[in-house]
């Protein structure tokens, strides 16, 4: 049952990640695509730093490396949307509606990976995104809950592409060791956030973010050393267990989501407003 904690060390990690990239988007960086372009570079060092330490072993079918490969853009365009929502709208809201997709994750195992769910198993699933949905319809009437429905739209397309990531993963990894696919997935993240992220003021706000010294240091510990540890962990997880209850038990990451934010929100630390 390792893959429960690992689970749940993800689902943790990336609250952090979650809460320290609005705030770098609501204050130290007004450009989103230049977040993407700053993501894309250090996922693009991970997949190198993977394959430095550890070559590559697999050989992978052209079906399997095509999944695999399918697996890395499908996460990567669903983080993209999600992070589209976190600009716009309430970070604790967003995560909360993003993290539906164990329903999806659900179906798509059972269909396609011959996952077998008892019906406590469905209840889990079922109560997680109720629990969700509760948390997302529960937040303060503020001006950025009001956002147009196309935006919540945006996000639950973001949370099936997370979905449809997850299972391809998990079928992957019958033709891949464990190492080969994350460089693969990171290294094909990587250069379509790089693609996406460049713009003709790329440049001044990657100076902007320079010059303060704060925004640099969350900008550091949220993408270059918590990132890569919750990849990792959740990487380990999706590999251990099912993947429709390790996916159920990450998308706990609202709770946390909304529990940090609220510290970030109080009258002593009220950078999140």
């Amino acid at each position: 049952m390792d893959w429960i904690l690992l689970s749940i060390a993800s689902a943790f990690m990336f609250a952090i990640i979650i809460v320290a990239d609005k705030l770098l988007l609501s204050t130290y960086l007004p450009n989103l695509r230049t977040l993407f372009f700053l993501v894309g570079i250090i996922q693009v060092v991970m997949a190198t730093t993977i394959l430095l330490i550890e070559p590559w072993h697999s050989s992978p079918s052209g079906s399997i490396l095509t999944i695999g490969t399918v697996s890395g853009i499908t996460w990567i365009a669903g983080l993209m949307l999600m992070f589209y929502g976190i600009s716009r709208l309430e970070v604790s809201r967003v995560i909360a509606i993003y993290h539906t997709y164990p329903v999806f994750v659900g179906v798509l195992a059972v269909v396609f990976l011959n996952e077998h769910l008892s019906v406590v198993a469905w209840l889990a699933i079922l109560v997680t995104i109720c629990g969700a949905a509760l948390v997302a319809m529960g937040q303060s009437h503020s001006e950025q809950n009001d956002g147009p429905l196309i935006i919540y739209g945006i996000v639950v397309i973001g949370s099936l592409l997370t979905a449809i990531a997850n299972v391809t993963y998990k079928y992957a990894l019958d033709g891949f060791e464990f190492w080969d696919i994350n460089a693969l997935r990171a290294f094909c993240g990587g250069l379509i956030f790089i693609i996406v992220g460049w713009n003709p003021k790329t440049i001044s706000d990657l100076k902007s973010l320079c010059s303060s010294p704060i925004g640099v240091g969350i900008f550091v510990f949220a993408e270059v050393l918590v990132a890569p540890a919750g990849m990792i962990l959740m990487f380990a997880a999706l590999s251990a267990g099912p993947a429709s209850l390790v996916s159920t038990l990450i998308s706990i990451r609202p709770l946390f989501v909304l529990f940090i934010a609220g510290l970030l929100s109080t009258g002593y630390l009220n950078t999140l407003n």
